[in-house]
């Protein structure tokens, strides 16, 4: 009897410490994201139109159960939210990186909304099938930023690993690698016209069983951009590699060390000179400065002189 007590205790030890793979988000919580910048893949700011909703970038992170995704977009002067849009993601069902052919487009995952902004479907599909997240699927959905014309939003979701093998593509899975690439359609449908792309050209090639993401191909300016931007409630600044259109390295003030941090123009400072001291631990010093249509006054100024204090140089 005491024997048995003994293995049963093994196996439960045993159990407890096996680790669940890869990163799990709460996809209310977007301070989740902090720190993993290198899942950060951004695009071209302002290749849309005036009067269209601006991709700027997606973050890629994955668990056993879920791949988790983050859009950030800004809206268009007209707009004080998500409507008559889907975000989504393409998939190619050949484990390949090379870029020449380019991959298939074989399934795409979708966030739609409707012209009054409610979310209609969170659904895979491919040429001749669907399925959906199971109801509700506002738990599959988290967005902030709303509510101001012309605000920068962020769209959070979740995609369970089983709806691939739903649809008929057990080879894109949380142990396998697969290209893959960020999208704005005009609707929820799969032959939906794609009205913005991340990356612009090539793809992300997503080795799920390693988690490691690479961009393949695309087009980017050859630049380290450090990049103003203003969230829900969270003033930041990131530092983009054009080359390989990841973050090497940001700060935010929705950083639990930084919640001290006013909102202020004092407070801009102090979070670019932290930025920059980040950037001198990288061995970078020299930046080109995007105010991403900001103008050169009030907190982005003091962030960028605060990055010169720092010995960051523009």
């Amino acid at each position: 009897m005491k024997m048995k007590k003994i293995v049963l205790m093994a196996f439960l030890m045993a159990f407890v410490l096996l680790p669940l793979k890869g990163v799990t988000i709460d996809i209310n919580n977007l301070s989740e994201w902090d720190g993993l910048e290198d899942k950060h893949f951004v695009d071209a700011a302002g290749d849309q139109s005036g009067s269209s909703i601006d991709l700027l970038g997606i973050w890629l992170v994955h668990d056993d159960n879920y791949m988790y995704i983050r859009w950030d977009a800004k809206l268009p002067g007209n707009q004080d939210q998500m409507v008559s849009t889907a975000f989504g993601l393409g998939f190619s069902n050949v484990n390949s990186d090379i870029i020449d052919p380019p991959p298939t487009r074989d399934c795409v995952f979708w966030v739609a909304f409707d012209s009054a902004g409610t979310v209609t479907q969170v659904s895979l599909a491919d040429a001749s099938s669907s399925v959906s997240v199971p109801a509700p699927i506002t738990d599959n959905v988290a967005r902030f930023g709303e509510g101001a014309n012309g605000n920068y939003v962020t769209l959070v979701s979740k995609i369970p690993w089983s709806l691939f093998i739903d649809l008929g593509y057990g080879n894109i899975t949380a142990d396998t690698a697969f290209p893959m690439w960020g999208e704005r359609l005009a609707s929820g449908s799969f032959t939906a016209n794609v009205q913005d792309r991340v990356p612009d050209d090539g793809f992300f090639f997503y080795n799920a069983g390693d988690d490691d993401v690479s961009a393949i191909g695309g087009t980017y300016s050859g630049e380290k951009d450090i990049l103003t931007y203003s969230l829900p409630g969270q003033t930041g600044v990131a530092v983009i590699d054009d080359v390989a259109g990841t973050t090497i390295a940001s700060a935010s003030t929705y950083e639990k060390d930084m919640k001290d941090v006013s909102k202020t123009i004092d407070g801009a400072a102090k979070l670019g000179e932290i930025m920059g001291k980040r950037l001198l631990e990288k061995k970078i010093s020299t930046v080109v400065f995007d105010r991403n249509g900001y103008l050169y006054h009030g907190v982005v100024k003091a962030m960028a002189e605060g990055a010169r204090k720092a010995g960051i140089q523009f």
